[in-house]
């Protein structure tokens, strides 16, 4: 078996410091008999006669190794090896994604899942699994934030810290065992949420693998935490564990591995080294950041000029205001909100009225894309509407208030029509927002999440779930409500026209969240 080492310079291109394993490419086909291009044993075939699926699990939010993507697809270095090893096993292994504890206990109590990706062989573990041949070898690493915080020249300087690693990784037990001397271990569920704990100071130091860490640190913006030491020679050791019933897996996934050649290896870790955004530069493991969105912190998309607020109950951001005429006029230059009565809908910071639903998500996918090409977006996030579930916990503000401001009539901020409003119909009694039709997005009432309009200025579109994102309702109220028929039941009210998710009409606008979805 041959093994490659991977120069500096091919290193920092590609983000990864990896040793890879493979074989001689196809050393083991060449001369084989036609229909058997892995050579494989009359009982290996005969095993795999009666094992058409192979489900493979991986963990779905460690890039670039595996991860789910925007659109939900598995994406990385073990998916695109199960791709090769698929051409040699006529697309038998099947990808289920998952949390790392979710898979780990699903193959070793050969339930629901038959093997898994980046599983480092121990000994502990050979009671439930059997291990391939590593296929990678990634440097595990000390992360800090150098000499802002604690120096880590090398592993001498571990004990007394606050070690961040993941959940359930072995390198938690191997800690508190002692191994680099007395340290305090604080166990993350992600590898970005256990660097976020660093650069914030909740932890002195990140241990664990490189390639992860400094992909998350590069694509998410984690600032001012850069690597320090090794903590092995060896480092992260990355094969496939196969439940512990199917000892004759263990022998065609090698030969299978030992089918991909030098070139293709390279291939693969070349791609995802290329995922870097053109606008990092790197410079002696520190990296120059851009600004992009970090959970905790409220976001301003740049040269758009839309704010967002970080809401720590929903885990995402929602946008501070409607979206306004000028931010639609981004993608729809000639766009007309119109007028009513001479009163215009039209000025740039009024919110974006005669909107369809398919508008409004087509002006979501459309800065997805934009800042996705910017690499501004954290990983599994997008921009999108709200679901009807997000719609209502930040117009209740997490409690189970009657209406958008409490649970008194009538209003205490917000447009509605009311001793101003522009229609002959119904009108609030003792209250007056001072506007006939919409109003500036900054002057249509804040409420307790520092959230403005909602529930008021323009009704806002909601889709059916984060993995359903057809058309749910028009939800709110609008300039044009002038009494409680529309808002009956605590902040579910949605409009008479509700259905209707291609009407455009001078009350229907859209708000916009940035948030993961499927």
């Amino acid at each position: 078996m041959k093994i490659l080492f991977v120069n500096r310079k091919t290193l920092l291109t590609c983000l990864l410091f990896l040793t890879i394993l493979i074989g001689p490419g196809m050393t083991e086909g060449i001369g084989a008999e036609a229909g058997n291009p892995l050579n494989l044993t009359p009982k290996e075939l005969a095993w795999l006669k009666t094992h058409k699926k192979i489900r493979i699990g991986i963990n779905k939010n460690w890039p670039p190794m595996d991860f789910i993507d925007y659109d939900g697809k598995p994406q990385g270095i073990g998916v695109d090896f199960i791709a090769e090893l698929n051409k040699s096993l006529g697309n038998r292994l099947v990808i289920v994604p998952g949390a790392w504890k979710e898979i780990f206990d699903k193959v070793k109590k050969q339930n629901g899942l038959d093997a898994l990706m980046d599983i480092t062989p121990r000994v502990e573990r050979q009671q439930w699994f059997n291990f391939t041949r590593p296929y990678v070898i990634v440097p595990q690493t000390i992360f800090s934030k150098g000499k802002r915080g604690k120096f880590y020249a090398s592993t001498n300087d571990i004990p007394g810290s606050k070690i961040a690693v993941e959940k359930g990784f072995f390198l938690a037990s191997d800690f508190r065992k002692g191994r680099w001397g007395k340290v305090k271990v604080k166990e993350y569920p992600t590898t970005s949420d256990a660097l976020y704990a660093v650069a914030n100071g909740k932890a002195d130091a990140y241990a664990g693998n490189q390639a992860v860490a400094l992909y998350e640190i590069t694509m998410k913006r984690i600032p001012g935490v850069h690597a320090q030491c090794k903590l092995a020679s060896r480092g992260s050791v990355n094969a496939i564990g196969i439940r512990k019933d199917w000892p004759e897996l263990v022998g065609i996934l090698n030969k299978a591995l030992n089918a991909i050649d030098n070139k293709t290896a390279f291939r693969i870790l070349k791609y995802w080294g290329s995922k870097i955004p053109k606008n990092v530069k790197t410079k002696k493991d520190q990296v120059v950041t851009v600004k992009m969105p970090r959970p905790g912190y409220d976001w301003t998309v740049p040269k758009i000029g839309m704010e967002f607020v970080w809401i720590k109950e929903l885990n995402c951001w929602v946008g501070k205001y409607e979206v306004t005429n000028a931010q639609y006029r981004k993608l729809e230059s000639g766009h007309d909100s119109s007028a009513y009565k001479n009163y215009s809908l039209n000025g740039d910071e009024q919110p974006a009225a005669f909107i369809s639903f398919t508008d409004a998500k087509t002006y979501a996918d459309w800065l997805t894309k934009l800042e996705k090409d910017q690499g501004r977006l954290p990983l599994g996030f997008r921009y999108s509407l709200p679901t009807r579930q997000e719609w209502q916990a930040f117009v209740q503000c997490g409690d189970n208030r009657k209406y958008p401001w409490g649970n008194s009539w009538p209003p205490k901020y917000g447009n509605y029509h009311d001793q101003s409003g522009a229609g002959p119909w119904h009108k609030i009694e003792y209250y007056n927002d001072k506007y006939p039709v919409t109003c500036p997005v900054k002057e249509s009432g804040k409420n307790d999440w520092g959230l403005y309009g909602v529930g008021g200025n323009l009704w806002e579109a909601t889709i059916k779930s984060s993995s359903d994102g057809s058309f749910e309702a028009w939800r709110g109220a609008s300039w044009r409500i002038g009494g409680t028929g529309s808002m009956k039941a605590p902040c579910e009210f949605y409009s008479r026209t509700a259905k209707n998710s291609s009407g455009r009409i001078g009350s229907h606008g859209f708000r916009l969240i940035l948030g993961q979805r499927k």
